[in-house]
């Protein structure tokens, strides 16, 4: 039978491990964040911050999102409860925008989606990460409105509603 300092030592060289494995899969998911931070900028509306060493494949696709949102906010009533088929298609393409710069993205770091998404997940609800959640607030809302077409919507409807118009 183990002596209670032997399990003690099998208890602190475990939480070690766990540790380290914690530490490199966030620190990979802050690297993959970081890059697509690059990807917005103040302006958008995502918080994130502008990063004059940004790379080219940043500013294309702010380019094409900043695009996609001048029609879609010049074109579409985003007051009414209702929303109609070109909506729906105007976020397709933001979805399409978003999920191909983030395959992009993650091929280069050898990171699969489903993957990234759930380590993104893990380190949400990791205590004691804090730093690294508030690194990935931005990407976390970008996503979220690529998935749900409400909060796409009701992000339009505010940046509407900022540039003025109906």
């Amino acid at each position: 039978m183990p002596s209670d300092n032997e399990d003690e030592k099998e208890m602190e060289a475990r939480f070690e491990r766990e540790t380290a494995t914690a530490e490199e899969w966030v620190d990979v998911v802050v690297d993959v964040v970081g890059e697509l931070e690059d990807l917005l900028d103040d302006a958008d509306g995502y918080d994130a911050d502008d990063d004059a060493d940004e790379s080219k494949g940043g500013q294309s696709f702010r380019d094409a999102i900043n695009a996609l949102e001048r029609r879609a906010i010049e074109g579409e009533d985003w007051d009414s409860d209702e929303h109609s088929l070109s909506q729906s298609a105007l976020h397709g393409e933001f979805r399409k925008l978003v999920e191909d710069r983030l395959d992009s993205v993650l091929r280069e770091k050898n990171f699969g989606a489903e993957e990234f998404v759930d380590q993104l997940r893990k380190v949400d609800d990791s205590p004691g990460w804090s730093w690294a959640r508030a690194s990935t607030a931005e990407v976390v809302t970008l996503l979220r409105q690529c998935d749900d077409f409400g909060a796409w919507a009701e992000a339009m409807r505010r940046k509407s509603e900022r540039r003025g118009h109906k």
